[in-house]
């Protein structure tokens, strides 16, 4: 091979504009994977906490079912009836 080739500007020049270009794609390659590496992320950190929300609000719904049930028995209740009556009357 001529040295002089390897010397010469024009080598230089396009040899610095494929490495550069080189560089863009894989600049431009990382950049596009962290993104999407960041997206996937927020999407599994928002299924993440809508799920505890929605374990949160079940835990809710049975607590507030249970004291629904509670209170109705109570109400329904022959011998708190009875003992709430005589209150009344005395």
């Amino acid at each position: 091979m001529n040295k002089k080739y390897f010397k010469s500007g024009i080598f230089k020049k396009m040899f610095s504009s494929y490495i550069i270009i080189i560089l863009l794609l894989f600049v431009s390659f990382v950049s596009a994977m962290l993104y999407e590496a960041w997206t996937i992320s927020m999407e599994r950190q928002e299924n993440y906490y809508q799920s505890a929300v929605e374990k949160i609000s079940n835990s809710i719904d049975v607590l507030l079912m249970d004291a629904y049930v509670i209170t109705s028995d109570i109400n329904s209740s022959d011998v708190i009836n009875k003992y709430a009556m005589q209150k009344k009357i005395l």
